[in-house]
């Protein structure tokens, strides 16, 4: 028979390695070439104060076409390196930003430049098609060359 005290030190490391591997599944602010995962908590510091571009994919666990396009979101977070900041948000833990953004439809992208909506795709496109989309609406955000240098 085991002690209350033993019991308690099991459920506690228990809950320790767990919370360690959440926190380290977690990417943090600025990894470059990582999705990260976005939340209501923490989408006011990472998305509408980040100093650079940001793409939100909107998204749910049950969602197929979700599931579809994730590994093209981590594909996009790999090719855009620092550029621009990449981050998943799940609508059902963050109700409170989907229905602020009227996000209608799964999934939905969202870049986000200086804290407000930049641009939005509503679907599951392609690899390619998402990557040209992303590329279109951040080139134009890139400081003109001048030529007269």
């Amino acid at each position: 028979m085991t002690s209350p005290v033993s019991k308690g030190l099991f459920v506690f490391a228990l809950f320790l390695l767990v919370g360690v591997a959440v926190i380290a599944g977690r990417p943090t602010e600025g990894w470059a070439g990582s999705t990260g995962h976005v939340t209501t908590a923490d989408f006011g510091s990472r998305v509408l104060e980040a100093g650079r571009p940001v793409v939100v994919q909107f998204d749910a666990s049950w969602c197929p076409f979700c599931r579809k396009v994730r590994p093209y979101i981590d594909a996009l977070a790999s090719r855009k390196g620092g550029a621009v900041d990449v981050y998943r948000l799940d609508v059902d833990a963050s109700k409170a930003v989907a229905s602020y953004y009227q996000v209608q439809s799964l999934p939905t992208i969202i870049i986000f430049v200086d804290g407000d909506e930049y641009a939005r795709y509503e679907g599951a496109p392609e690899q390619q098609e998402l990557f040209d989309w992303v590329d279109e609406m951040t080139s134009a955000l890139a400081p003109a060359e001048d030529d007269d240098l």
